[in-house]
């Protein structure tokens, strides 16, 4: 049975390099069905899961992958418990799902879960924490929460700007994204300050 389950993530994993998808969909599918026999706390869950969910996410095929990170998730809060890197990385993945499928306030849910995780785990200045906050500041960026989504690409753009400077590619994101924001917020406030007018009109 573990000598099948290596066998199948080999070949799940070298066909997923070769871009061969579906053979790898297979593949983990297969990874998972010989994980049934395994202890529940076992990593191999997780860890089968986790890469389908992963797989479904890239190939935008989100609905599957919704199902396969929440499995991921729970099955990696019993192989490591709540407060683990994994988990928190398992919390990110389940977060981007929600957040594809304009489930918001779930995709807000998992990744505060996954931001608190690492800020228990990892120094301050660290790119993973970086990036948990970018992914909040979109978040809430894109359920019009622009108070909220300010302070969160203020600490991404603070954090990316120690660790790779202020002219890097991945600090130019940030603050690209935060350019955006502030034109959205300005045209929302216009919007609403129509909207207020012709209610008085009415």
């Amino acid at each position: 049975m573990d000598d099948n389950w290596a066998d199948f993530r080999t070949r799940a994993e070298q066909s997923e390099s070769a871009g061969n998808f579906a053979h790898a969909e297979g593949m983990w599918l297969k990874a998972i069905f010989e994980t049934h026999a395994f202890d529940d706390r076992d990593w191999r869950k997780a860890y089968s899961l986790d890469k389908l969910a992963g797989l479904y996410y890239s190939l935008e095929r989100f609905d599957e992958a919704e199902v396969f990170a929440e499995r991921a998730l729970t099955a990696t809060r019993l192989a490591y418990g709540s407060d683990h890197l994994k988990t928190a990385e398992s919390e990110a993945l389940a977060g981007a799902v929600a957040y594809c499928l304009g489930k918001l306030e779930e995709a807000c849910s998992h990744v505060h879960k996954s931001l608190t995780i690492n800020e228990h785990i990892l120094d301050p200045i660290h790119k993973k924490t970086a990036a948990t906050c970018l992914n909040l500041a979109y978040i809430y960026h894109a359920k019009g929460d622009f108070d909220l989504s300010e302070p969160f690409y203020q600490r991404a753009f603070k954090i990316r700007a120690q660790i790779f400077g202020w002219d890097h590619e991945m600090t130019s994101k940030v603050s690209k994204a935060y350019a955006e924001m502030a034109i959205d917020r300005k045209c929302h406030l216009e919007a609403k300050q129509m909207v207020d007018l012709l209610m008085e009109a009415v």
